[in-house]
């Protein structure tokens, strides 16, 4: 179907939820059950590729989010899961996205909210708001990304630099008020 009509709206946070990254670890690149379950949709050949052979000490790390305090219940429990969430994402300096199919992802987003420099698979809109060396890299060449991410890896300074002007961005174009904004306009057609 080709709709003559249609328009996509971006993510909407609040950013004041995503406190700079620490730069504590290196590469962030969720590799999980969802993953593996859907792999075509969610690049994991492309991940594959881009980190068989990677040099060991800067291999990737799956996301583990450690659990709030059992004595938290309902609803203070789900927001303490969140803020380790967010905390557990911004311990990193690089968030790696293969997905390939994946429109938007939001973990793509999140990242850049923190400050992690995000190295992308060339997916969905992604050049539309991330600028190759300014803030942050996009390809779908398995052999560039994995030069992209092992130069940020021997490139803390570097990694810092394109990871502020990513939460920049981020911050300007995947924030609630554009996001409720864009929402009006449409219900207003």
């Amino acid at each position: 179907f080709a709709f003559r009509r249609s328009g996509v709206i971006w993510h909407g946070f609040d950013p004041t939820e995503f406190p700079p990254a620490t730069y504590e670890r290196g590469i962030l690149s969720p590799l999980g059950p969802l993953v593996l379950s859907r792999p075509h949709y969610r690049g994991y050949f492309l991940y594959r590729q881009v980190f068989d052979s990677f040099p060991q000490e800067f291999a990737p790390c799956d996301l583990e989010v450690p659990d709030p305090s059992p004595l938290y219940e309902g609803n203070q429990y789900a927001l303490w899961k969140y803020r380790n969430y967010v905390d557990e994402i911004r311990r990193y300096s690089i968030y790696f996205n293969p997905t390939l199919r994946s429109p938007m992802p939001r973990g793509r987003a999140e990242a850049m909210l923190c400050g992690a420099v995000t190295v992308s698979a060339h997916n969905h809109d992604v050049d539309m708001f991330v600028k190759n060396g300014v803030n942050g890299f996009y390809s779908n060449d398995a052999h560039e990304l994995r030069e992209y991410l092992l130069d940020l890896c021997h490139k803390p300074g570097l990694a810092r630099k394109m990871g502020a002007a990513g939460r920049h961005t981020a911050a300007d174009l995947f924030n609630h008020d554009r996001y409720l904004a864009a929402w009006e306009r449409l219900i207003a057609q």
